[in-house]
């Protein structure tokens, strides 16, 4: 068997509209927007280009978490 890396990159495109429903749904779960209110847009201000992209490209960046190792003493 292979080894997996410690460190990849993926990269591809999301549908903005995925994007502003995500921010939007944190957004609501950490009270900044309350329930009586609607997001209505979010802007990516020059993030992705145009805010108007339909589709945003994005790369991830992943480090694999390592093991910790606990010594007992006694």
């Amino acid at each position: 068997m292979s080894k997996v890396p410690d460190y990849r990159e993926i990269e591809l495109t999301i549908n903005r509209q995925t994007i502003v429903d995500q921010v939007a749904a944190y957004l609501y779960a950490v009270g900044l927007v309350h329930d009586d209110e609607h997001v209505t847009n979010i802007q990516f201000k020059e993030l992705f280009g145009a805010s108007t992209t339909e589709l945003a490209p994005i790369k991830v960046c992943l480090k694999k978490q390592q093991e910790v190792e606990i010594t007992h003493y006694g």
